[in-house]
């Protein structure tokens, strides 16, 4: 279930793949890096955005470094919500995209803006949710296929009545010693006249 998840954002790293200080160091150079002087990595942060096929931990991780990298005297406040400002606007997923900015808008958003991590969490959690709709059968495409099926029947029922209703009805010849029997009225009518 969380493998297109996984793949989506990028493996969760476990205490194993952690252990290492070799591990670490590698995790906290990508994050924070060695990288360009801070004026190229301003502009290099209002530049990105999130590659095509690039995973979101990446395009994540990537963001962040630029921004602590570009910005060294800022808030944590700050950092954290240019850095979900251009996360969520940068985004290639427009459903990801467009559930971020729903859950981030208002004014408790600007005064505690969301961590990386809780990003993350939070892209993870729509993601796995989308995988799991998209295995199961909507509810609401169900009952339009089951309303048109019924519709189509009513249309074919409809039609095979008109068709026979159209068709005259051929009786057989009645012979002339049942017609008394068959149609009373005319015996009558017969009787009046003799």
């Amino acid at each position: 279930m969380t493998e297109g998840v996984n793949e989506a954002i990028g493996e969760a790293k476990t205490d194993a793949e952690r252990d290492t200080c070799e591990k670490k160091f590698d995790m906290l150079l990508r994050r924070y890096g060695d990288g360009p002087p801070s004026s190229a990595a301003r502009l290099q942060f209002d530049m990105r955005r999130q590659n095509q096929g690039e995973k979101i931990d990446t395009y994540l991780d990537d963001l962040a470094g630029l921004r602590n990298r570009g910005h060294l005297d800022e808030t944590v406040k700050v950092c954290n919500w240019e850095i979900s400002k251009k996360f969520m606007t940068g985004l290639q997923d427009e459903n990801l995209q467009h559930s971020l900015l729903t859950l981030y808008t208002g004014e408790q958003f600007a005064k505690d803006p969301p961590t990386v991590v809780e990003l993350r969490a939070n892209c993870r959690d729509f993601l796995t949710m989308m995988s799991v709709n998209q295995r199961q059968p909507n509810v609401k495409d169900q009952v339009q296929t089951q309303q048109s099926t019924s519709n189509q029947m009513a249309s074919q029922q409809k039609a095979a009545q008109q068709a026979t209703a159209e068709v005259p009805q051929q009786s057989p010849e009645t012979p002339p010693e049942m017609e008394s029997v068959t149609n009373p009225r005319r015996t009558k009518i017969e009787h009046c006249q003799q």
